[in-house]
């Protein structure tokens, strides 16, 4: 893409490094999706992990739902490792804010 002289990259997630998608923002216009890059963070579109996760586990709380299951997919990379573990401590945070201890069986 870049050798073809494109006038913008979106890169959506994956596992570009930090160095590398420093490089390419220097030549050509770049927005990351789903992924904090710490050096580009202004070049970030991402969503609060920790508060969605709070939100929809209260939003089942206030519907009068006890037994709610946290359900996550197979980690492959450090940021999803950080995704996941923003939504399962919000997940317990929302749970215990409430009065119920978290149940190790509905994870």
């Amino acid at each position: 893409l870049l050798a073809r002289r494109v006038d913008g990259i979106i890169i959506v997630g994956g596992q570009i490094t930090e160095e590398r998608l420093q490089k390419i923002s220097k030549d050509t216009p770049l927005v990351v999706v789903a992924r904090k890059v710490p050096s580009l963070i202004d070049h970030c579109l991402y969503v609060d992990n920790y508060q969605g996760a709070y939100r929809a586990t209260k939003f089942l709380l206030d519907m009068g739902h006890r037994d709610i299951a946290h359900i996550t997919a197979q980690v492959v990379y450090q940021d999803a490792i950080d995704d996941i573990s923003d939504r399962y401590t919000a997940y317990q945070q929302a749970l215990r804010d409430v009065g119920i201890e978290p149940d190790p069986d509905l994870v």
